[in-house]
């Protein structure tokens, strides 16, 4: 019996362990497409993401092939970079905009008050002219 397991390759601790680190890897890919895609704005990186979503579903169903399930790894993790990036982009975007307008408010209120400043200290030179004069 010995034998035949020797001939027909059983399986070693090395590929259980890889196996094991496929899955965990898998794991975590999965946990950060359902992060990413939990997101408000996940719809700002939608592409991306259904190609991390097409690649891991290649790599699930490609157990068979470890090439072809590792490439369809590697492909999701780049997309999922991509998205997160994408999000960070948007979101960081988003930020700017916001700011860039609080900022104009600000120098609308500061314009208003200064012509309001003018308009005190004419009538304030106006009021002292008046009582310089008999």
């Amino acid at each position: 019996m010995l034998g035949l397991a020797l001939a027909w390759g059983a399986p070693d601790g090395s590929t259980r362990a890889e196996d094991t680190q496929e899955q965990v890897t898998m794991a975590a890919l999965e946990i950060r497409l359902d992060e990413l895609l939990a997101r408000d704005d996940a719809k700002h990186a939608q592409g991306a993401l259904d190609q991390a979503r097409k690649a891991l579903r290649v790599a699930s169903d490609s157990a068979e092939d470890s090439a072809a399930a590792s490439r369809a790894r590697d492909i999701a993790r780049a997309a999922l970079v991509l998205a997160g990036r994408q999000l960070d982009r948007h979101q960081a975007q988003s930020e700017l905009f916001a700011a860039r307008r609080r900022l104009d408010a600000t120098r609308a209120r500061a314009e208003a008050q200064r012509r309001a400043l003018e308009a005190l200290l004419r009538e304030r030179a106006s009021l002292a002219r008046a009582r310089e004069q008999p």
